[in-house]
């Protein structure tokens, strides 16, 4: 990394630097603009960030949309998953999980790709463990199972074949009503009621925002 321009920074009797101002505080910061330009460099030298016609501010500027319209999955599973398990695990679960494979699917990949815990299955696993199908062992089971064929679909021509069978108007509908599901989900339009969902008052202020 460049080196930093630091100046003289008198220090305290217990040996802190006293804060200054002006052009004495910011002369005694290292050059961060330096720092930040050598790591851009090096991300877009890592992931082909400008031979994709992009720059790393317009991927980071992605990143964190992606991030912040996908980060309610992980209140919307724990308040799911909340008659099972604790809330607070749940949210941790589920970022950690999510943070590991995002990390790992850029790495491998090359994608810009968002991978976050998903919801219809975790509604599934609920409801089936709540009635007293599955105990939750089993559940587990069922969930590492379908991550392990869809894993084998992935890494074969399996999933080339799937995308091109299925409609894009399919495909833009999955996506459309994920979204609407999880913002009635949050306005709480959406209940449990006698082991299934129902809606609630979508004609209410909530409803309609939550729907535009």
């Amino acid at each position: 990394l460049p080196s930093a321009r630091i100046q003289h920074v008198p220090v305290s009797t217990s040996g802190l630097p006293v804060f200054l101002s002006g052009k004495a505080r910011i002369a005694a910061l290292p050059d961060l603009r330096a720092i930040c330009t050598h790591i851009a460099a090096q991300l877009d030298k890592r992931f082909d960030v400008a031979a994709r016609g992009s720059t790393v501010m317009r991927e980071f500027g992605a990143g964190t949309t992606a991030f912040l319209a996908s980060a309610n999955n992980f209140v919307l599973n724990a308040a799911i998953l909340s008659s099972l398990t604790d809330s607070k695990q749940a949210v941790v679960a589920s970022a950690f999980s999510s943070g590991v494979t995002c990390i790992l699917s850029g790495f491998t990949s090359n994608l810009p790709m968002g991978i976050v815990t998903s919801l219809g299955p975790n509604i599934f696993l609920a409801s089936i463990v709540r009635s007293g199908q599955f105990t939750p062992l089993g559940a587990f089971a069922i969930s590492a199972t379908s991550g392990f064929l869809l894993f084998l679909i992935a890494a074969t021509p399996i999933l080339t074949l799937v995308l091109s069978v299925v409609p894009l108007y399919i495909k833009y509908g999955l996506v459309i009503g994920t979204g609407l599901f999880t913002a009635l989900k949050a306005v709480g339009k959406i209940i449990s009621h006698d082991g299934a969902l129902a809606f609630t008052h979508l004609l209410s202020l909530e409803g309609s925002i939550a729907v535009v």
